[in-house]
């Protein structure tokens, strides 16, 4: 019987390696196979696509259950040699226990099994690295879950200048969610089927919120537009309405009726936007209140209401009108007539008629830019009533030209008073202090600015004589160079003085105003 015993355990051995061996060969066919055995979800976690179970998972269990098919052997005891009775149990290693004696270390000793084993690992490294590649294809859509929406928009609205230019955004935004809508709720690769529903929803809601966070910026846009439109409206009526009892009254009725026929079509292009605003945000599907939308006809209604009665106002006030243009034509007359007398005062007692007395002339400059500021306010109150009543423009050349000459003037005597303010600074440092070096810099700096000036302000009399001065004045800080030579002695400060008959306190350690101009003459 020994031989019987030991032929059936090395048949039911055999058959134990052909069971796994087949077993084996048969899991690793379903898992190459294209047909689905089991599902993972593809999510949307921490700004990643990424599958769940993930990849290294699929990994484990699938070896985990070859793990447990395998170890299943350890349940099938061995027999004593020569005997079908059940082997006494063996002391376990490195452990007090026992354990039965079976066939689990001859079978994984079977070269064939482990090959098996081997392969099913590579087929499932196989089937994670296709899933790590069908992941990166949801990249391009990363954009949608990594930015940050509010910043993103932001930027957008404060270079946005079109409702078209939010249009073609909100567009781009529903092809996205009609790629995803195109896109199977599963994806297979070999035995796997990832199931893409939560991804895409994921996607969709993304793509939907940069929707709604663009529009809830242009609704806001659109409500402040609104506001302002209709409190624009608002300032017309009450200044149409107005009861017109002098003459400043009546032109503020008929600048606004003029106004309002300037910007009707504005008005009627703005009001349409507003509309068209809230057809664009329903089509693409973007939330807002119907109050706001309602204030976009109730807007349109106003305006149309508050332009009839700025045509009526306007055809009422037509015989007013008549009397009122008399007089601004009459005003315009004696304008004209102040402006040749003013034209001809200012030649014989304006700034440029002092000669070579420039301080006085700084004084009429003053006295003069007021004279000018008064009849130059008339003159503009007057032409914009000329263009209320619709009268051709008034010739007030000779005026202008005045004008000009003023600000040329102007000109030449700011670059005199910084020369005489130098020359201030001069009379007041003491004479063991002067630095004439600096003082010369200075002048030839503002004969430099002076030569900067246009042709025809270098070529007026004033500021010839500005010229001079500055030159006379860069020469008397020369003689101050030579006078101030350690070389000069009491005697010939005496002598120069007898020759120039101008006396001066030599010994002073400052030379006051007068004596500098004696000094320099």
């Amino acid at each position: 019987m020994q031989y019987f015993y030991e032929r059936y355990e090395q048949q039911i051995f055999t058959a134990f390696v052909n069971c796994l061996r087949k077993n084996l060969e048969t899991l690793n066919i379903l898992l190459s196979n294209n047909q689905a055995i089991f599902t993972v979800d593809a999510v949307l976690l921490c700004s990643e696509v990424v599958l769940r179970p993930s990849p290294n998972e699929l990994n484990i269990i699938v070896l985990r259950d070859v793990k447990d098919m395998i170890e299943k052997m350890k349940i099938f005891p061995r027999w004593i040699a020569g005997s079908c009775h059940k082997y006494i149990q063996v002391k376990e290693t490195n452990s007090d226990g026992f354990s039965d004696f079976n066939f689990y270390e001859d079978i994984m000793s079977i070269q064939v099994i482990n090959e098996c084993i081997v392969a099913i690992k590579n087929t499932v490294y196989e089937i994670t690295s296709h899933c790590r590649k069908y992941l990166h294809r949801w990249k391009k859509y990363s954009n949608l879950w990594r930015t940050d929406k509010l910043q993103v928009c932001e930027k957008f609205v404060m270079t946005c200048s079109s409702l078209n230019e939010y249009d073609e955004k909100f567009t781009f935004y529903d092809t996205v969610i009609e790629e995803i809508d195109e896109w199977t709720s599963y994806y297979d690769i070999f035995c796997i089927r990832i199931n893409l529903g939560p991804l895409l929803k994921s996607i969709k809601d993304h793509a939907q919120k940069w929707k709604q966070i663009l529009g809830d910026y242009l609704i806001t846009e659109t409500k402040q537009s609104m506001k302002n439109f209709a409190l624009k409206i608002k300032t017309f009526r009450s200044e149409i309405e107005l009861v017109i009892n002098n003459f400043d009254k009546f032109k503020a009725v008929l600048q606004t009726i003029a106004d309002i026929k300037k910007i009707s079509i504005q008005a009627i292009v703005q009001y349409d936007e507003y509309k068209e605003t809230f057809k664009i945000l329903r089509a693409h599907g973007i939330n807002f209140l119907s109050e706001v939308e309602e204030q976009a006809y109730i807007i349109q209604e106003d305006w149309e209401l508050v332009y009839s009665e700025a045509l009526y106002r306007d055809i009422i006030l037509e015989t007013t009108k008549d009397r009122f243009r008399q007089m601004t034509e009459n005003q315009i007359s004696d304008l004209q007539a102040e402006c040749v007398e003013f034209a001809q005062y200012y030649d014989k007692n304006g700034p440029a008629s002092v000669g070579s007395d420039l301080d006085s002339g700084l004084d009429k400059v003053e006295e003069f830019e007021g004279l000018i500021r008064t009849l130059e306010k008339r003159r503009m109150d007057l032409a914009y009533a000329e263009n209320l009543f619709n009268l051709l423009p008034t010739n007030f050349s000779i005026f202008e030209e005045v004008t000009q000459n003023f600000e040329d003037i102007k000109i030449i005597y700011s670059l005199y008073k910084t020369q005489k303010d130098a020359e201030n600074i001069l009379s007041k440092t003491s004479w063991s202090d002067l630095n004439f070096q600096k003082l010369i810099n200075e002048i030839e700096n503002y004969v430099s600015e002076f030569k900067k000036f246009p042709s025809r302000i270098q070529q007026l009399d004033i500021g010839q004589i500005l010229l001079a001065k500055m030159e006379a004045f860069k020469s008397s800080v020369l003689l101050f160079v030579d006078l101030k030579h350690e070389a000069i002695r009491e005697r010939h400060w005496k002598e120069l003085m007898n020759k120039t008959g101008k006396h001066l306190n030599i010994t002073s350690h400052k030379l006051d105003d007068e004596e500098n101009k004696g000094l320099s003459q």
